[in-house]
């Protein structure tokens, strides 16, 4: 069956919807991966696996501040910073749990350390300073940078995520509470 006219616009407009450059669209065509995705059977496909494959779900950060943290607020302390790594990083999300489980503070710390960089306030704010570029997929979570612990007047150990509502924002949250279903490290590629 041939595609029909209101398909083609489709497509078109899908195009046009990302503004591309001229340069890209040629990089695209010359590629050939329009022409495997018409081949492919996109009823097996996982999109999610498909969009990570190309380095869609992720984002490359400059972190390049080296000194000492100061803490986000009057009367906190930092107990622990994230030094490391410095230079570009390519972030990605990944998940901590397993299907409908919840772990305390300490779990997941000691899960965070398997990616062996934590990131912490300093890639938080990298990120940040980047949040056109996070992918949409991302809003849907917690993104938690555990590299930094930070111990607010009252001796509550708090850690900073990136949440989104409205746009992305730093908050500081309690570590030792139960991290559930939409919360995900943020992590090396």
């Amino acid at each position: 069956m041939k595609p029909t006219l209101q398909q083609a616009n489709q497509v078109l407009n899908l195009i046009s919807q990302k503004d591309p450059s001229e340069k890209q669209l040629q990089a695209l065509f010359a590629s050939g991966l329009l022409s495997d995705l018409l081949d492919a059977d996109t009823s097996r496909t996982d999109r999610e696996k498909f969009r990570e494959l190309l380095g869609l779900n992720m984002i490359a950060i400059g972190v390049s501040d080296i000194s000492d943290l100061q803490p986000p607020y009057a009367g906190w302390k930092v107990i622990k910073q994230a030094a490391i790594p410095i230079g570009t990083v390519t972030l990605k999300l990944t998940e901590f749990l397993e299907k409908g489980e919840t772990v305390e503070g300490e779990e997941m710390l000691k899960r965070a350390v398997t990616h062996f960089f934590m990131f912490g306030l300093r890639h938080a704010n990298a990120l940040l300073a980047k949040a056109d570029r996070i992918p949409e997929k991302w809003r849907q979570y917690c993104c938690v940078f555990p590299g930094t612990i930070c111990e607010d007047p009252s001796g509550i150990q708090r850690v900073p995520c990136l949440r989104f509502g409205r746009r992305w924002y730093l908050v500081w949250i309690e570590l030792n509470r139960t991290w559930g279903r939409g919360d995900c490290l943020v992590v090396c590629k």
